[in-house]
């Protein structure tokens, strides 16, 4: 949260991934992992590169300048 009070929020949806071999508990930290991989990804500008056979994760560094009034 900012100092002043001002934060952020968002909220994703997924389904329950029921895989062979999966118990209950196991199916819901499956989804949450995937979406927390995605959102993260999302958020840090890391994207893939797939060739057809193998797939590269690629992250992509900006600077970006802030300035004191937004700290």
């Amino acid at each position: 949260m900012h100092r002043d009070g001002h934060r952020e929020q968002t909220a994703m949806l997924l389904p329950v991934d029921i895989g062979k071999g999966r118990n209950a508990v196991q199916a819901v930290g499956s989804s949450t992992t995937y979406g927390k991989r995605y959102v993260m990804c999302a958020l840090l500008n890391i994207w893939k590169i797939t060739d057809g056979e193998s797939t590269i994760d690629v992250m992509e560094l900006r600077r970006i300048d802030v300035g004191e009034e937004q700290l």
